[in-house]
């Protein structure tokens, strides 16, 4: 019911501050990236492999230098590039570990691409400002393929999906450093609840109760 017009001191239901409704943090499922590799060629894998296990912004891939892969110390480095006049966001340069699965995938790449200075160039040698387009085309390929993703397919999904992975097995402010954020709360907004975990939780969670 509505307050009478010299009522000033009553809210009406209407004009009660309403819930924000909480927004969902989007990224890729185990069975999503599983389908986009399925029908990945050796590129287009090195490119998903690369975004997924380092949680490098685009830009970051895309003046990727081999210089940058330390193969013996098992890192990579993300750091300003003079050359192409292009620096690291909030000059949060970093080092990220790097697992022997990408290691070992980077190294075949090296041999195949010899003569290329960026991990990921464009056709004439120079930066891929355009490595959205190669994630679509395997994208298309695994629709056809009847697999079915949920929400928009991009390349900051895999920040997030490496944020809401790394999690599990580390810390927040270590996450927080690898991802190159300069506080905290902004990783907080790149963490997925892992459903998996969820169900481990909930079959384990009440064992005592009889």
């Amino acid at each position: 019911m509505n307050a009478a017009p010299d009522d000033k001191g009553l809210l009406d239901w209407s004009d009660m501050p309403r819930e924000k409704e909480k927004e969902v943090i989007n990224k890729y499922s185990e069975e999503e990236l599983n389908a986009l590799l399925a029908v990945s060629d050796e590129d287009e894998a090195d490119l998903i492999h690369s975004f997924l296990r380092t949680g490098c912004r685009d830009e970051e891939i895309v003046y990727l230098h081999w210089t940058d892969i330390k193969f013996a110390r098992q890192e990579i480095k993300v750091s300003d590039k003079p050359q192409f006049d292009w620096k690291v966001k909030d000059r949060e340069s970093r080092i990220i570990p790097a697992e022997d699965v990408l290691l070992k995938r980077l190294a075949s790449r090296k041999k195949r691409y010899p003569d290329s200075q960026l991990v990921f160039p464009n056709s004439l040698g120079g930066p891929d400002h355009h490595l959205i387009r190669r994630l679509r085309k395997v994208f298309t390929k695994a629709v056809q393929k009847s697999s079915s993703f949920d929400g928009e397919v991009n390349l900051h999904r895999f920040r997030r999906t490496y944020a809401s992975m790394m999690i599990a097995h580390s810390d927040l402010q270590t996450v927080s450093e690898l991802l190159g954020h300069e506080d905290i709360e902004t990783t907080v907004g790149y963490l997925a609840p892992d459903r998996t975990k969820a169900i481990r939780a909930t079959k384990s969670a009440f064992k005592a109760i009889k």
